[in-house]
Order: structure tokens, then sequence, then C-alpha cells
């Protein structure tokens, strides 16, 4: 990761590292959260609830805290997300009815959401614009490789001492990222005015940009297609190659290790192909990779299918993020980052659905056709804007 990060400003560099604890911390509370709710007797009904509850949440807070980022600056709104997680993860240990437990969900997920927006619209304020690509990869890299330390830290601490100490130890990780956040990073400039803050008219003149559209389209393909692999490999693995738990877990690492050797060794290809030319490349990818699972007869071709997904998923990020960030101007990049979020919810949150109802009407083999189908739609739509784009490489 050193590589990618030299001549870059010195606040950049912390600000990975203020993402790699935040990954931590969120990380940690992957596996644990449902485990723990489940050891305090918690249904599966319910779970599924408190996990709705928080997506739920996040989807309708994250374009609120873009503008509000704009408004007063976006390391204090980082820092609101990052004390959130830090107060509320401890507070688990304290919640055992069921009515406080969906309270904290709800609290984690609109509050702690803040730092997603922020920070991808501080790093559009401080990457030199040549390579503003490989800069949002680095964004992705450095969240990956905290949330993968995390989920394995949280597993051990939980094996070793107990789901408390869990908990507070991914406060500790948003603890650290916090005081990162304060002594390095300081604050910046509002860069909307006061009177501009989070209004039905701000909403619509970030929705009304034209140029903005074919981002939002693709935000919502580009994670239905690729949440193939999050939401539903685990349970396709078996019934397609006889995969174990085990399997399921290797594969899941494959997956992730990829992403993050593709944006560290191809972070500054979209710099100079084009962001929505290898945006585009990436949804291809992706799309023919979900076809490729049709073919897959072994544990093997399980793991190549599944890289490619990781391949086209890190190429498509990071190039669709720094489109965004050109195309918005510096005044309004957090209410844009915020509602491209919101997009992005949208996609995690379809993709599933499409898939299930796939999979039960049809049968397993058109969860894959649904993901290939989408990944072409997705090049189809981009096609039209790169063409357009006269000037979009860097030398």
């Amino acid at each position: 990761m050193l590589g990618p990060l030299k001549g870059l400003p010195r606040r950049l560099r912390v600000l990975y590292i203020v993402m790699l604890f935040r990954g931590v911390a969120n990380g940690i509370l992957i596996p644990v959260l449902p485990l723990y709710v489940r050891s305090i007797g918690v249904g599966v009904l319910d779970w599924g609830l408190m996990a709705s509850v928080f997506g739920v949440a996040m989807m309708s807070t994250e374009a609120v805290w873009g503008f509000v980022s704009d408004r007063a600056g976006k390391e204090a709104v980082m820092v609101v997300g990052m004390v959130a997680v830090a107060l509320l993860a401890p507070a688990y240990v304290a919640s055992v009815l069921i009515p406080a437990l969906f309270i904290l969900q709800f609290l984690r997920g609109a509050l702690g959401v803040a730092a997603g927006p922020a920070s991808r619209a501080l790093i559009s304020d401080l990457a030199p614009r040549e390579r503003m690509g490989s800069s949002m990869g680095l964004w992705y890299t450095s969240t990956t490789v905290g949330q993968i330390g995390g989920t394995l830290l949280g597993g051990w601490v939980v094996s070793a001492w107990s789901f408390d100490w869990a908990f507070y130890l991914s406060a500790g990780a948003s603890v650290v990222g916090v005081a990162l956040t304060l002594a390095v990073l300081g604050r910046s400039s509002p860069t909307m005015r006061r009177k501009d803050g989070f209004t039905v008219s701000a909403v619509r003149r970030i929705l009304g940009r034209r140029s903005l559209h074919v981002s939002f389209a693709l935000a919502i393909i580009l994670l239905a297609e690729s949440n193939i692999v999050g939401s539903f490999l685990p349970v396709f693995a078996g019934p397609l190659v006889g995969a174990s738990a085990g399997d399921v877990g290797v594969t899941l690492a494959v997956y992730s290790s990829v992403c993050v050797a593709v944006t560290l060794a191809l972070g500054r290809f979209s710099d100079r192909m084009g962001r929505l030319r290898t945006a585009a490349l990436g949804l291809g990818i992706c799309g023919l990779s979900d076809l490729g699972y049709l073919w897959v007869g072994s544990f093997g071709g399980l793991l190549l299918a599944t890289a490619g997904v990781g391949v086209g998923f890190s190429l498509a990020g990071p190039s669709l993020l720094a489109y965004l960030a050109e195309v918005a101007g510096k005044s309004e990049r957090g209410a844009a980052m915020g509602v491209y979020g919101v997009f992005e919810d949208v996609g995690v949150t379809l993709g599933p659905v499409l898939y299930g109802l796939a999979w039960s009407g049809f049968g397993l083999q058109w969860v894959f056709v649904v993901g290939g189908v989408l990944g072409l739609v997705g090049v189809a739509l981009s096609l039209p804007s790169i063409r357009s784009s006269s000037s979009e490489t860097f030398s």
C-alpha cells in the first residue's frame, strides 16, 4: 500500500489510516453482533428485522450527512460518525431487551454512516485530479483491509475472552480514528454557504443534474450485481459445487484479497483510461463473471468466478467515485457523495431481492443470469456518456 501513497498529501495519507481503523471498528461487529443477539435469545426473525432497521436508517440519513459535511466541514461529520460507533458499540453489552436493540441498530445506522460520504468528499478535496481514481481506490482498500482485520479480530476475541471485549475493542478502534482526525486532519472550511443547508430543493438540485444520472444508475447496478457474492454465495456455493462452510470462508477471503490487490495494482487505471470507460469495463467483467457461475463445476471454478467479480467491482467502484467527484464540483461534493451512497444502498437492497425471486421462481441458474444481465445493462447505460465525454483521461 505504500507505493500508491507516494506523492499524496500528508492529510490524505492520514485519512486512509482513519478509514482503516473505522473499517476495523465496523468489521468487528460483522460476525460478533448476530452471534451476540442470538446468544441472548433473540430469534432469527427479530434479528432479520434489526438488520433491516440498520439498513433503512443508513439509507434515510446518508444524503443528509453528505449535505451537512459541505456545510459544517467533512472532518466534523466524520467525527460524528465514529463517535457514534464508539458510544453505541459498548451499549449493546447492557442491552438485553429487544426494543433497546432495535433502537441501537437504528442509531448506529443513522449516525455511523456519516463518516462514509464525508470521507469520500474529503478525498475528492485533497486528492490531485490526475490521481483521483487511485485515491478513491485507496479508500476502498483501507476500508476493506480494516474490515477483514476487524472480522478476524472480532471472532478471535469472542473465542478467547467474551462478547463484551469485542464491543469494547470496536469502540477503541473508533476512538483511535477520532483522535487521528482531530489531531492531524483538523477541520476544513465549509464548501457550502450556511443558508444552503439540507432542503428538498437541494436534493432536487443534485438529482436534477443530468451529468450525475449515469453515476447514480451505475451505482445501483454495480452494488446489485456484485452483491451476488456478499448475499448469495454462502447460500449457493453448497448446491453448486458442494462447498463447505470452510470453503465459503476461503472464497470470501479470496474475493476480499482480490479487491485489495486490484485497487492497489490498477488504482490509476481510470486516471489514464477514463472514469466511465473503466467503470464500464468493471461492470462488464462483473457481469461476465456472474454468468461464469453457470459453467462452474468445481471449487477452483468457484474461486475463479468470484475473483472475477472482485476484479470488476474494484475497477468500477473507485472509477465511479472519481467521476462523481469531478462532475459534482467542490461546493457540493459531500452532498453528491451522500446521494450517491443512497443509490448504493438501493443496489445492496435490490440485489438480494432479485436473486431470491429468480432462484425461487426459476431455479439457481437464473441467479447468475440476472447478475450477468445487470452487468451488461450497466455497460449499455454508460456508453452514451462515454461517447459524449471528450476529455476524461490524464497523462
